[in-house]
């Protein structure tokens, strides 16, 4: 399923906002976002594509 993220891809990104998003595509067609700052928060949502 789409919670095991062997079967994603991760695209990383620097911002200039010192913002690390890290966004996981899975096969099963679902998009998890995971946005890590540099105060360590993390903000995670799995949206349907």
């Amino acid at each position: 399923l789409c919670m095991y993220m062997q079967t994603c891809v991760c695209v990383y990104v620097y911002v200039y906002t010192h913002i690390y998003t890290c966004v996981y595509t899975c096969v099963c067609m679902y998009v998890y976002a995971y946005v890590y700052t540099h105060t360590h928060v993390n903000i995670s949502q799995c949206v349907s594509l």
